[in-house]
């Protein structure tokens, strides 16, 4: 494949990632005005700064959890998804009160970081950002809770020139229900084992950011499995072999076998979707999938962006 053409490829995953995020911001985004307008509330995502967060919120420290599992709630998942795109927001805007405000106060404290030496910490050239988390483990049911996130970071700029692909990026986001605070963690820990050993201490969350719940569109969420799924073809192709279900095995029985045909894949499937139908079954969701071309794709959903596909 010459240059030319392999350079449009990786810019078409990059923009389909960015499509697919913005849609699901979007979908979030609208459905929190639905609510806001039901309750005559403004419920548009804001620094604390900007809105006063009601402090009554956080529960007793005695109500704070410790035990880890994996976190298998979607809107949960993508809400978490969204604080650190909001975090990355940030870092774009080169804003370095509100960068300095979103930080975990240990984490500060550990790199002696102040307001006016904070951009340097991070970079802060990105134009158009995406980040798409793979698996959260926290501590379910606590007062305050932390996220433990595994995903892979994406940016290109305006011109969709010098696109950048960072796989294996881990944050951690702390909440009390209402704020969260980031702490970036090293991209070489295995995101399972760091959050099991982790040690989880309660505090007040003084500063932060604040998000809120939102209800994603289940068509969007399953636009990103596919956009995801597109994206790992480019990428990690490796990963992307080991998303396909066992009937796609038997049609690729090897990793080489499915390289060869990678391109023919990725230029077949679609991220807009004409219709799905959904079973549930033993703790798996399969959803039978149509898209605009009339392609037939199924994903099986173990947990949010855990899956496998054929098509």
């Amino acid at each position: 494949m010459d240059k030319a053409k392999k350079k449009m490829i990786f810019l078409v995953a990059i923009i389909l990632a960015l499509i697919t995020l913005l849609v699901l911001i979007l979908s979030f985004l609208k459905n929190d005005d639905e609510v806001g307008n039901n309750n005559n509330n403004n419920n548009a995502v804001s620094f604390p700064n900007e809105v006063d967060p009601d402090p009554g919120n956080l529960q007793e420290s005695q109500n704070f959890k410790t035990s880890i599992t994996r976190l298998d709630k979607r809107e949960e998942f993508f809400r978490v998804q969204l604080a650190i795109n909001d975090f990355y927001n940030v870092l774009t805007l080169a804003n370095q009160d509100k960068l300095y405000n979103i930080l975990d106060s240990k984490y500060i404290e550990e790199n002696n970081i102040t307001i006016n030496n904070v951009l340097t910490f991070f970079p802060n050239n990105y134009s158009s950002t995406s980040y798409l988390a793979r698996e959260i483990y926290y501590n379910a049911g606590s007062s305050l809770t932390y996220y433990f996130v595994n995903g892979y970071f994406m940016n290109t700029d305006m011109l969709g020139e010098n696109p950048l692909f960072i796989d294996n990026v881990n944050y951690l986001v702390i909440s009390d229900g209402n704020r969260f605070v980031v702490r970036p963690i090293n991209s070489e820990v295995n995101i399972k084992s760091y959050a099991s050993s982790y040690k989880l201490e309660f505090k007040k969350i003084e500063k932060g950011n604040t998000f809120r719940i939102y209800s994603a569109l289940e068509e969007n969420i399953l636009a990103s499995y596919i956009s995801d799924f597109v994206n790992l073809i480019y990428f990690n192709p490796r990963l992307a072999y080991e998303r396909l279900d066992e009937e796609m095995k038997d049609i690729y029985p090897s990793y080489e076998a499915f390289l060869e045909s990678a391109n023919d894949i990725r230029a077949r499937i679609s991220t807009n979707i004409f219709s799905y139908a959904k079973k549930e079954s033993d703790g798996e969701v399969v959803y039978n999938i149509i898209d605009k071309d009339q392609n037939k794709i199924m994903i099986t959903e173990y947990y949010p962006m855990d899956y496998k596909i054929s098509f």
